[in-house]
């Protein structure tokens, strides 16, 4: 059986060499690449076809819900794993929606992120809670420019600076937060504001 290829993307080198360190026994695995930007990872995945992709959430050039969307359009064999601060159970939704196969936090213990990739090489889903993949399970059907949406406002952006980031009018962030809230049965946009900072804490 073929190694597991593994690429990081973290644009802090001390988060990627201690990630190294941790799979160095681990033969059966193969960090074939190593990242610390969206653009550099797009070229580093099409180069090595890496099974997994460890990237933090977000990325200095590139909205988090972007980078895995792109990744699992353009590499749907590469499977994407989460590796942020950010630990809610409306971020681990978040992801999941955008296509992530796994999630692990950066608090948590050493062996989460052994057995995340233990499990993820074996085509499975993994997040390190059981009551975040039952939460995971409860699909929304919020798209991922929704959740891009969601993540800007999370960031403070206003209706105009979200349509001009996203080269769309504002009519179009409009009907997205109309539909945000509707599906997630928000009543207004201080709801929709609560949620999308709660959920990018």
């Amino acid at each position: 059986m073929s190694n597991t290829k593994i690429c990081i993307v973290d644009s802090h080198p001390i988060v990627c060499r201690g990630l190294k360190i941790l799979f160095y026994p681990h033969k059966q695995w193969d960090v074939c690449a190593v990242a610390s930007t969206a653009r550099e990872a797009f070229i580093k995945i099409a180069e090595c076809g890496p099974h997994i992709v460890i990237s933090d959430f977000p990325l200095p050039d590139m909205c988090g819900i972007d980078f895995i969307d792109h990744v699992c359009c353009q590499w749907p064999q590469t499977h994407v794993l989460v590796f942020s601060c950010a630990k809610s159970r409306e971020f681990v939704e978040c992801i999941f929606h955008a296509g992530a196969r796994g999630y692990v936090c950066k608090s948590d213990d050493d062996k989460e992120v052994v057995q995340a990739i233990s499990t993820m090489a074996l085509g499975e889903v993994y997040f390190r809670e059981r009551r975040q993949r039952k939460t995971v399970k409860r699909k929304k059907n919020v798209t991922s420019r929704e959740m891009q949406v969601l993540q800007m406002i999370a960031k403070g952006l206003s209706t105009t600076q979200i349509s001009q980031r996203l080269f769309v009018s504002r009519k179009t962030i409009e009907t997205h937060k109309h539909n945000i809230k509707r599906k997630l049965n928000l009543r207004n946009a201080t709801e929709l504001s609560y949620y999308a900072i709660k959920m990018f804490s």
